[in-house]
């Protein structure tokens, strides 16, 4: 049982290290929005949907998340009478994500809003 459970540790390792995203690219290598992986422009550029992309999209984080929405979310999660109220603010968010300029610009458009959302969830 020792040998089973080792071995299955082993295989999960070599499978995570080498599988990349949604195509099952090797690291390093770009997923094409048509789910073929390479290393050439016609991977990595415009049609890139994931990996090392080269190219940006035009989606801005600031676009995205608002002072509105970004207000809404922590409304919903902070108590009445908070007293780190006004810490986390919409201004400090875009200052940190400018530390990250590929935050939610690489890929689709859809995918880069997929990627803002899901760093809210």
């Amino acid at each position: 049982m020792r040998n089973l459970l080792t071995l299955f540790t082993l295989v999960c390792l070599v499978l995570g290290s080498v599988s990349g995203q949604k195509c099952g690219c090797k690291r390093g290598e770009c997923c094409s929005k048509f789910d073929f992986c390479g290393n050439d422009d016609a991977h990595c550029s415009t049609n890139c949907w994931a990996g090392p992309c080269k190219g940006r999209n035009k989606v801005k984080v600031g676009d995205v998340v608002t002072n509105t929405f970004f207000n809404g979310i922590l409304a919903s999660q902070r108590p009445l009478g908070c007293l780190r109220k006004g810490f986390y603010s919409h201004a400090r968010f875009l200052l940190a994500m400018a530390s990250y300029p590929t935050f939610g610009t690489i890929g689709s458009v859809d995918y880069s809003k997929r990627e803002i959302a899901a760093f809210f969830a």
